[in-house]
């Protein structure tokens, strides 16, 4: 039995199969191959039968396991504009579930339901991570995620807060994980909707880190991130990494967003000012011996001025210090 299944770009191709090989819902009509990296095909046949792939000069072979599985890899290809024809020769089926197939790299966005433990969050984020990665067996490929959005009523005081907590444990994961990267997007979120309805900037700050880590591009993709603090009387100050030229604020003129507190842990709204390019000095008369410094530290932050990066790509909720 043949049948003949058209297939499009990145790579382009026909497929014939031949006898009763089955393949996964996933390896068919319409498929697109990833160009410039290894792709996978597989599916099932008879136990011990020889089954072979053949595709734009490659040709590769493999003997179906005890299960009827088999499963070949096709050198990476640039991409293609005209069909193609892959055949594959063999028979019967069973069923494969839908990995490894050929990827680039995945983004991803959650983390909502997490917010109740979100320490956890610390651990639970880069083990799926890696899980991922060792069953996909494609090293360590890109992952990028969407930091989560400002959400829900406003707080007027200094509190814990779940919703922050998490960001921040999204944020630490890029310590803990290579080729990983996060698009923060705390000034696009909606307080009475959980998912912000400027979907189109939130794609925009994920697809900078895909053009500029993975195809080249040389574009700003980088939210400033903390690097340093440094206390002196009742000011600290912090100097931040890949801040793109220098910090602005927007929205406001003056900074607002962070919080201070000494060894007693209590919080409270702080003044601020951009120092340089790239430090941020915080105080309060409140607290004459500061050890640690919050920014944005709520699901959505009291009347954040949103500080930034030249490039528009806002800092992350962080905090700082011993707490």
């Amino acid at each position: 039995m043949k049948r003949y299944l058209a297939l499009l770009p990145l790579l382009c191709l026909a497929l014939s199969v031949h006898a009763d090989i089955k393949l996964p819902a996933i390896i068919g009509g319409n498929m697109v191959l990833q160009r410039g990296r290894e792709n996978p095909i597989w599916g099932w046949g008879d136990a011990g039968e020889k089954v072979k792939v053949e595709f734009a000069g490659q040709t590769l072979e493999a003997t179906c396991g005890p299960q009827g599985q088999w499963r070949v890899v096709l050198a990476a290809m640039d991409a293609c504009r005209e069909p193609r024809t892959m055949t594959i020769t063999g028979k019967n089926t069973l069923t494969l579930e839908n990995v490894p197939y050929g990827i680039r790299g995945a983004i991803w966005y959650q983390g909502e339901s997490n917010a109740g433990r979100a320490y956890q969050y610390r651990e639970m984020f880069p083990l799926m991570i890696r899980n991922w990665r060792d069953v996909w067996g494609q090293g360590d490929f890109p992952f990028y995620w969407v930091q989560l959005a400002d959400y829900m009523d406003e707080k007027p005081d200094p509190v814990e807060d779940g919703w922050a907590e998490l960001r921040e444990a999204q944020t630490m994961t890029m310590d803990k994980l290579p080729n990983t990267g996060e698009a923060v997007i705390i000034d696009l979120g909606e307080a009475s909707d959980i998912h912000p309805k400027d979907k189109q900037n939130v794609a925009f700050r994920l697809a900078r880190w895909a053009l500029a880590r993975d195809y080249g591009i040389d574009i700003p993709y980088r939210s400033a991130r903390y690097k340093s603090m440094t206390v002196e009387g009742n000011k600290a100050a912090l100097t931040f990494d890949h801040v793109n030229g220098a910090l602005r604020t927007v929205d406001y003129r003056d900074v607002r967003g962070f919080a201070i507190a000494g060894e007693d842990k209590k919080w409270v709204w702080a003044n601020a000012k951009i120092k340089g390019k790239d430090q941020v000095e915080v105080w309060s008369d409140a607290v004459p011996a500061p050890v640690a410094v919050r920014y944005a530290w709520a699901a959505t932050p009291s009347a954040i001025s949103t500080t930034r990066a030249v490039s528009r790509l806002p800092r992350s909720a962080r905090t700082i210090g011993r707490v």
